[in-house]
């Protein structure tokens, strides 16, 4: 059963997005060129989430940049590390 249909929305990888100043976004590649596309995050469906485009252009097919996570030199209590 269709309960709605939101033709806006796209999925992408949830390790291309990012979040700056509260607002979340991806980045868009063409032609080795990075543009920051404005974005909504919805659902989480594996892997991907579902994203609704506020600013830019992102369509099916289009090619996006993934953030690696930065390692982070506290240990687990907030301490530095080894101790």
């Amino acid at each position: 059963i269709v309960t709605s249909i939101n033709n806006n929305a796209l999925a992408v990888p949830l390790d291309a997005v990012q979040l700056e100043s509260s607002v979340e976004y991806v980045n868009r590649v063409v032609e080795g060129v990075a543009e920051r596309v404005n974005i909504k995050s919805g659902q989480l469906q594996g892997d991907v989430v579902v994203v609704t485009v506020l600013t830019g252009e992102l369509k099916p097919g289009d090619k996006v940049q993934l953030v690696q996570a930065k390692a982070s030199s506290a240990n687990a209590f907030g301490g530095p590390p080894g101790r």
